[in-house]
């Protein structure tokens, strides 16, 4: 069923789907649901012939629990070319829709849509978008494929999409209060554009060892208005709107956790780590955790007393985001890593803080190219940063001795 989905030598290029984060267990039906990943390179050109659905990227896959026998699976992004993966968590619910019973998995991924999903046969109920979208007008409900904007495929040279590969919800855990009927939705506004002119897509081969050649250069746009942000949404399935937001400091926010208590819990970029009203988004408590809290809480209890426990230190896709994270002052080697728990009445006080990292340029005046080590590194660097630098406007503009970046302290 997969196979004929596929176009052209596919596997000299690799495929993907790799289920690498969300895996659901459903005790009501013994199934499991898996989010699988993107395609692997991003550009179906070259790893699909421009052709097919390839299944079963960007997919909920559903199979038994007893045998791993396929059940069903729903698609959200036939012939996937954006990064955008299906890997996000996924909550199992039962909603009155339409004054019908329906048990729903409800999941929002990276392309920016919140699907409801039936979990008896994996048929689409309803998918809106939860942030900024331009590649879709919207899902088809007869079909439940999306209806794609033009060039989103980069068919005509460099195209603007929001999400960009980071998504408008990675795989920072949302969560759904039964009590309030919401889903609290950690929510990413960061564009991107794609664009594959320069790419030789008859002789394309992946470097050995480099994982950033996907077949697109890819330019983050942090100028445009609104971009570069990200806000902790509730987010109510039933009539797919959202009810309230709360906005975050920079683009990356921490995964949330809701409680029968009426209250969310959320980290920030910023070291806070906070306590919300579920049902209004007001904000009922905050602790500076002396490093970014980026992890989904939990909750437990012991011998009568609840508890809340976090991890503190941000993770290492941080290096990836440096001109977004630097106002911040962190390094991902000097950063203070904790597990912190909380309960009323804890009395517990951290020790202190390393003061933030402030980033200077290394000035390295013995600078000069070695094309040894730069072959050695798998690629030529000026290739490699024309495919991962951070663009301030849509036009490319040259870089004075761009490998010197290669001496920087953090390598």
């Amino acid at each position: 069923m997969a196979a004929k989905t596929w176009s052209g030598e596919w596997w000299k290029y690799g495929g993907g789907g790799t289920v690498w984060n969300s895996i659901t267990f459903d005790p009501e039906f013994n199934v499991f649901y898996l989010g699988t990943g993107n395609g692997a390179p991003w550009n179906r050109k070259i790893r699909s012939a421009g052709k097919g659905d390839n299944l079963f990227l960007s997919s909920v896959v559903a199979v038994d629990a007893d045998t791993g026998a396929y059940k069903w699976h729903y698609q959200e992004n036939p012939g996937e070319s954006w990064d955008y993966n299906a890997s996000m968590d996924m909550e199992l619910a039962t909603l009155t829709l339409n004054g019908k019973s329906r048990k729903v998995l409800m999941t929002a991924p990276k392309n920016g849509f919140f699907y409801v999903i039936d979990r008896s046969d994996g048929k689409l109920i309803s998918a809106q978008p939860f942030a900024t979208v331009n590649w879709a007008s919207r899902i088809d409900m007869s079909t439940g494929r999306p209806v794609e904007m033009p060039n989103i495929r980069y068919e005509n040279g460099e195209t603007t999409m929001w999400p960009g590969p980071v998504g408008a919800h990675s795989w920072l855990p949302m969560s759904y209060n039964v009590k309030t009927g919401l889903v609290y939705l950690p929510t990413i506004e960061l564009p991107a554009t794609y664009n594959d002119k320069a790419i030789d897509l008859e002789n394309w081969k992946r470097m050995p060892g480099n994982a950033v050649d996907n077949g697109v250069d890819l330019g983050f746009t942090p100028d445009l208005p609104g971009a570069g942000t990200s806000y902790l949404q509730a987010w109510d399935p039933v009539h797919q709107r959202s009810v309230w937001r709360v906005p975050n400091p920079s683009f990356w926010n921490g995964g949330t956790m809701t409680t029968g208590g009426n209250l969310v819990f959320q980290g920030q970029i910023d070291s806070k780590f906070n306590a919300y009203a579920a049902d209004t988004g007001r904000l009922l408590w905050s602790y500076d955790a002396g490093a970014a809290v980026i992890a989904p809480p939990i909750s437990y209890g012991v011998a009568g007393r609840q508890y809340v426990t976090v991890l503190s230190g941000n993770d290492t896709s941080g290096a990836a985001f440096g001109v977004l994270y630097q106002q911040y002052g962190i390094d991902y080697r000097m950063q203070t890593r904790r597990v912190l728990t909380f309960t009323l009445d804890g009395t517990a006080v951290l020790p202190a803080t390393p003061p933030p990292t402030k980033f200077e340029p290394v000035a390295d005046t013995d600078f000069h190219d070695d094309a040894v080590s730069a072959k050695r590194g798998g690629e030529d660097l000026r290739s490699l940063l024309r495919r991962m630098s951070w663009r301030r406007s849509h036009r490319r503009r040259p870089c004075s001795r761009p490998t010197q970046l290669g001496r920087t302290a953090d390598g």
